[in-house]
């Protein structure tokens, strides 16, 4: 193989200098270009038949070597594949029910929370009611009763306001999460969320993620399409040896 590429190498670097002083400027000089080109092609097809010479007994065998090692780990793919599908059916199982405890507790520390904020509001009436009686023994004048009964009947509404903001503002704190790690003899299964998607109805996908099928449309160009909204169709030479 070493000798053939010397070989080549030494037959490279002539044809190099032919193509270096080439100019092209008449009919003649065409074709010897023509010539050229053709001898270039020539020996590419050479190389490469020089290159399958020396692969394709080992590219067979690694071939076959890969074969018969697909074959044999085939069945476990199989049962991993089973074990993957009974292990994703109980996580989605188990995150349900996490997702229905979480729920549940988010419910409990809001009624619990409500609960807590209408004891403090009634704690509140009560407590302005109790002033009010209270002011009833005090010997005041009418206008200084009217003032105290007013601050009485501020404070229980700005108190009530701050209790309605605290009722809006309340967030539950839950803490009951899915493992993200099982620990077994020989090692350990990590698990970890990512987003992924689906394509559901293709019309309705936006442009911008849609990509232009250039396939079709050089199918198009060689079934004698000559003019497609958004693409130029041009004529190109293409220079072939025989």
């Amino acid at each position: 193989m070493q000798q053939k590429l010397v070989q080549i190498s030494q037959d490279v670097q002539g044809l190099t200098q032919k193509v270096n002083v080439m100019t092209i400027k008449t009919s003649e000089d065409m074709v010897m270009a023509a010539e050229v080109s053709k001898q270039i092609t020539v020996r590419k097809k050479r190389i490469e038949e020089l290159r399958l010479f020396f692969t394709k007994p080992l590219n067979d065998h690694i071939k076959s070597i890969n074969t018969q090692f697909k074959s044999a780990s085939e069945p476990l793919n199989q049962l991993g594949a089973s074990v993957d599908g009974k292990i994703s059916e109980y996580r989605t199982k188990e995150a349900a029910r996490i997702e229905r405890e979480c729920r549940a507790e988010e419910e409990r520390q809001r009624k619990e929370h409500e609960k807590q904020m209408e004891k403090e509001r009634k704690e509140a009436e009560k407590e302005a009611e109790k002033q009010r009686k209270a002011l009833e023994k005090e010997e005041l004048s009418k206008k200084e009763q009217k003032a105290e009964l007013k601050r009485i009947e501020d404070e229980r509404l700005a108190r009530e306001a701050e209790i309605a903001r605290e009722r809006e503002s309340f967030v539950p704190e839950v803490e009951i999460k899915q493992e993200t790690k099982v620990e077994s003899e020989s090692g350990t299964l990590r698990f970890r969320k990512h987003w992924t998607f689906e394509i559901i109805k293709e019309s309705e996908v936006p442009r911008e993620f849609l990509a232009v099928d250039e396939t079709a449309i050089r199918k198009a160009v060689n079934a004698g399409a000559r003019e497609i909204k958004g693409v130029r169709i041009f004529e190109e030479e293409i220079k072939s040896n025989y």
